[in-house]
């Protein structure tokens, strides 16, 4: 038998009878203190947002969308799916139970890890321009896990430059690519 979420001692469905101030005392105390201010004008729009939907299409509610990265999950929200905006484009958040307690803001990531997007770069321009050709890597003139972009060879000053870039720091990724 799977094991049954709990927050502090209550099951989900205690968490929901609760009134918002038994369940505020529940929380820690940055988030308590939040909640006991009250919530801000853009967080009483999401949540009559959030009742709407719920009341509109009870079995599978519609997607909210928000920019309000500051609410804290509450019980109400559970089982909805909210599509927070993360700066540059809408994120879909299931909200579930083991969120609760947690600012929403903290499941839309607002940033990119550079090599992750280096890689994506890659695999757009690899899968669009390159189709056939195949990827070399130079292990022996640059520092293993290095590459360079580039469809020609390498001449001794561009090896330099790319070689002084990487001690630098300026340049990370390089991929080099030849027809073979």
């Amino acid at each position: 038998m799977p094991r049954q979420f709990t927050y502090r001692g209550h099951s989900v469905d205690e968490l929901k009878q609760m009134s918002m101030d038994e369940f505020i005392k529940l929380l820690p105390s940055r988030q308590r203190r939040s909640l006991l201010k009250g919530l801000t004008n853009e967080q009483r729009i999401l949540m009559e947002h959030v009742r709407q939907s719920r009341k509109e299409n009870a079995s599978k509610p519609v997607p909210v969308k928000s920019h309000v990265r500051d609410m804290i999950v509450i019980p109400e929200m559970l089982g909805l799916t909210l599509q927070l905006h993360s700066g540059k484009e809408y994120v879909a958040i299931d909200i579930k139970p083991e969120m609760i307690g947690h600012f929403v803001g903290e499941f839309a990531i607002t940033s990119e890890n550079s090599r992750l997007r280096t890689r994506r770069l890659f695999m757009e321009h690899r899968g669009s321009a390159l189709r056939g050709q195949a990827c070399t890597f130079l292990s022996s003139r640059l520092d293993p896990g290095s590459l360079i972009v580039s469809n020609q060879e390498i001449s001794p000053f561009s090896e330099a430059v790319f070689r002084s870039s990487l001690r630098t720091g300026r340049l990370r990724t390089y991929l080099v690519f030849s027809a073979e």
